[in-house]
């Protein structure tokens, strides 16, 4: 279910649960969402399939269509069992495959906004949706794991910005210049916070943003190391607040000031900041 104010998502029916390799469920999945293995009747449900079915999700929560469901799908007149199989488990292939495209999207109303979508998705997170669909069907070694996806979220949201049409779109650190895909404005991004010594991609400052262990390298682990706030008098600026347990060291120039638990400095473009596990750097 979802909430259509929000987006917020929340599983509401979670069942058939099993020890990976340890036990036999009676359901094998939803039509749609069951890995090509599973479909063909040749593997059971695992943690490898169920991998799968979260990119399948993942993909149709955020472009609005299935990864599978391209002009071969659209070809069909009578969508039955036979045809699930051949699309789904026989002969699956990525509406979005650069080396492979069979399976392209029709360009039919039903289909275009799947395209649109997709398009507005951060170049990182397009290519795990890549490596899902495309050796991820055949490959279940290869299949992108949920620590991936949690990563690549983390990351998607360090790059959410709001248009002045209201539009949401994402930073592309590729790119020189960017329009809205929505009225095609001039996209005008805020300072970027950088991460030294992490493979994160920077983080768009903007009130809200929370940093958390997962950007500085924990695998799993989510917690809450800072948080950028709006400055109370100066609204062109903002803060970073130390939610750490330890004192931070900030440079500007020749001076240094020494951020304690709890206490925020104004985000200045040039100045740096050394915590106990990391570096920041406000457009370096």
């Amino acid at each position: 279910m979802f909430s259509p104010d929000t987006g917020d998502v929340i599983i509401c029916d979670n069942d058939n649960i099993m020890i990976d390799k340890h036990a036999v469920g009676n359901i094998i999945g939803s039509p749609g969402f069951m890995a090509p293995e599973v479909v063909m009747g040749t593997a059971r449900p695992s943690t490898v399939t169920d991998q799968q079915s979260l990119a399948y999700l993942l993909f149709i929560m955020l472009c609005f269509g299935h990864p599978l469901n391209g002009m071969q799908e659209y070809e069909i007149r009578c969508f039955d069992n036979v045809a699930a199989q051949e699309i789904y488990g026989r002969n699956p292939v990525f509406v979005f495959d650069p080396d492979n495209l069979s399976n392209s999207l029709p360009d039919e109303e039903g289909y275009r906004h799947v395209a649109m979508h997709w398009g507005v998705l951060p170049m990182h997170l397009q290519e795990l949706f890549l490596r899902a669909f495309t050796v991820g069907l055949k490959d279940p070694s290869r299949r992108v794991t949920e620590i991936e996806w949690k990563h690549a979220f983390t990351q998607m949201l360090g790059q959410y910005h709001v248009c002045e049409c209201g539009a949401e779109n994402f930073w592309d650190h590729t790119k020189q210049r960017q329009e809205c895909w929505h009225k095609q404005c001039s996209l005008q991004f805020p300072d970027k916070l950088y991460i030294y010594g992490k493979s994160i991609l920077p983080i768009l400052i903007k009130v809200g943003q929370l940093i958390t262990t997962m950007h500085l390298g924990e695998k799993s682990s989510s917690t809450i190391v800072a948080e950028i706030e709006q400055h109370p008098s100066d609204k062109r600026l903002c803060l970073l607040r130390n939610k750490t347990g330890e004192t931070w060291r900030a440079s500007l120039g020749n001076d240094q000031i020494d951020v304690p638990p709890d206490k925020a400095i104004p985000l200045f473009s040039g100045i740096s900041i050394k915590a106990a596990k990391c570096e920041f750097a406000v457009n370096p």
